[in-house]
């Protein structure tokens, strides 16, 4: 399988929110467990399957500010984990840049307090 990654990816882990539109209805909150993030988007853990190509609202409480990022991100993939979830694979189509900016700093800042120099580029 050729590698088709361009950006470094940084590990993160934090709840996230999946918003779904229900037909007829309030738009739905699923929680999500992020797991890493780059430049043009992310992988997050979630009960969820979702198929390729659906575009997800999410909402995005960064843990050491009061802001929620707001951005929309399509499937670009989903695999099954275990018996309890998927991962799914992201990539941004709309979210601001100075909150791209802001979501990966923080990324960044975490790997140096934790001392985890393991980012993947691969």
């Amino acid at each position: 399988m050729e590698e088709r990654r361009k950006f470094m990816r940084l590990d993160a882990s934090f709840d996230i929110f999946q918003i779904h539109e229900v037909f007829g209805g309030r738009p739905e909150k699923i929680i999500s467990r992020l797991k890493n993030i780059c430049r043009e988007g992310l992988r997050l853990s979630s009960a969820n399957a979702l198929a390729k190509g659906t575009v997800v609202g999410l909402e995005i409480p960064i843990p050491w500010g009061t802001a929620v990022i707001s951005a929309f991100s399509e499937v670009i993939w989903s695999e099954k984990i275990d018996e309890t979830g998927y991962d799914t694979g992201m990539r941004f189509t709309r979210i601001e840049a100075e909150d791209r900016a802001r979501l990966l700093d923080y990324a960044y800042n975490s790997m140096l307090k934790t001392g985890d120099r393991n980012y993947n580029m691969g």
